[in-house]
């Protein structure tokens, strides 16, 4: 793979998904970081993400079939009502994701005065070239607990989908 392309790879996935700690390009020589601060709106999207992934979590875990579950006061017929359910929370989940990273992409913030070499201490600076974005450490737990709980859910949509019992 390509230099470039594993970059845009990592710099999306530090975005949207925001399971690394910190986005490193490799034209960067200096250890200086920039706290990236997520804008409220970002957060709104990864809480829906987390109650969704939540929810069919711990539906799957205590063996409930979708057709157990109402959406919206709608009830999930077998087959096909199951495959519309399971195919609308994944593009939910994905929606989010994308929402995420618009939100993260226009509106995230890097506050003045958050530039820091690890080890040393702050100092004053501009956002450039060569240097780091850094996740504060919540942000870095909640988005890999959002991730991991979305794919657990996926697991359940895909077994549900299947008519495999959990």
């Amino acid at each position: 793979m390509r230099q470039g392309t594993e970059l845009n790879i990592r710099y999306f996935m530090f975005l949207s998904l925001g399971i690394e700690r910190t986005y490193t390009p490799a034209n960067s020589q200096d250890g200086r970081y920039q706290r990236l601060l997520e804008p409220r709106e970002s957060i709104v999207c990864r809480r829906n993400i987390l109650a969704l992934a939540s929810i069919l979590v711990l539906a799957g875990g205590a063996g409930v079939n979708p057709q157990d579950l109402s959406v919206l006061g709608v009830k999930v017929s077998e087959g096909r009502g199951v495959f519309a359910f399971g195919v609308a929370v994944i593009l939910a989940h994905l929606y989010w994701y994308a929402m995420r990273l618009q939100h993260l992409i226009d509106d995230g913030k890097i506050p003045p005065g958050s530039i820091h070499i690890p080890g040393g201490a702050r100092e004053p600076g501009k956002a450039g070239e060569h240097f780091f974005l850094e996740r504060k450490s919540a942000d870095l737990w909640a988005n890999r607990i959002s991730v991991f709980l979305t794919l657990l859910s996926w697991v359940f949509v895909v077994l549900w989908i299947y008519g495999l019992d959990v």
